[in-house]
């Protein structure tokens, strides 16, 4: 591991420590060392999301998502962060984007289909959930959702 790797371990311990003030300002240290650092920016974005500070936390997650290899982990945590925040249209443009370009997940799937429900976007949303229910395998949980959808469309009208 590197310096800078090893730094990124050391801040991200003292941010589940809830240490916050000393792991925000280590990875303002490796920002500065190298400002297109995608994991520094990553956790920054989360603490500082954790911290309230939603526009910067965001911004930085972003950031983070423009390098070449971006692991899923970051995208799911940008789509939850939106939905989390009540950005549902954006969050819904972000999992149908980065669903068509990294393939399904569960978590990206979940954050459509919740944001598309918020959205009252009904015929969308129970779609996403049964297709969300479909990635997990589960024969049982596919067995409940397959019925909770059903109820859902008789409730709402929907054929």
């Amino acid at each position: 591991m590197n310096s800078s790797q090893n730094q990124i371990v050391q801040a991200f311990n003292l941010f589940q420590q809830g240490r916050l003030i000393e792991a925000e300002t280590l990875f303002h240290t490796i920002l500065k060392r190298d400002r297109k650092n995608h994991d520094a920016q990553h956790y920054l974005g989360i603490l500082k999301v954790a911290k309230g500070d939603l526009d910067e936390g965001l911004e930085l997650l972003r950031s983070s998502l423009k390098q070449p290899h971006t692991f899923r982990s970051y995208s799911e945590n940008y789509a939850s962060t939106l939905f989390q925040a009540g950005c549902y249209q954006p969050a819904i443009a972000f999992c149908k984007n980065t669903i068509a370009k990294i393939g399904v997940t569960e978590s990206l799937q979940y954050v459509l289909a919740c944001s598309l429900l918020r959205l009252e976007q009904h015929v969308e949303a129970i779609s996403a959930f049964l297709a969300e229910a479909e990635i997990t395998a589960d024969p049982a949980y596919i067995e409940h959702a397959r019925a909770v959808a059903a109820r859902a469309k008789a409730m709402h009208g929907i054929k």
